[in-house]
């Protein structure tokens, strides 16, 4: 009797366990997920912030590489460490270099197509139509 009732409780602890252990799975996942939308809405709003000022400095200096370029490395950076402190590993977000040679070639394949219909499309505005002929 003993020996039967240390088996069920040994049985129901294997399960108590088991479901420890997805309840913490999916509490990562939250975290993960509520880090993510948390950082994202900070990084947006000082975007927005700042979007006044960025403008005037584009019109100061005439051109627009040095903000284009400090935004992008702004926003990979916060990407970077959002992901980096989320606890998966960066190939569970894709990043990779498994494979890469042939993700490079879908790469090229899908996005000359996308490309070409916008040149297509700018050629005929610019062409076409009397208010873009400035453009050319």
């Amino acid at each position: 009797m003993v020996k039967q009732l240390s088996t069920e409780v040994e049985q129901k602890n294997d399960i108590l366990i088991e479901k420890e252990k997805i309840q913490h799975k999916e509490q990562k996942s939250y975290k993960a997920l509520g880090l993510l939308a948390t950082n994202l809405l900070i990084v947006l709003s000082i975007y927005t912030l700042m979007l006044m000022s960025l403008t005037h400095f584009v019109d100061y200096h005439g051109v627009s590489t040095f903000v284009d370029v400090g935004l992008l490395m702004g926003f990979a950076g916060v990407m970077y460490v959002i992901l980096k402190k989320s606890g998966y590993p960066m190939q569970s977000f894709g990043l990779t270099m498994d494979k890469w040679k042939v993700h490079v070639k879908d790469a090229i394949v899908l996005t000359l197509p996308i490309l070409f219909f916008f040149l297509v499309l700018k050629w005929g505005l610019i062409t076409f139509i009397p208010a873009f002929s400035d453009y050319a």
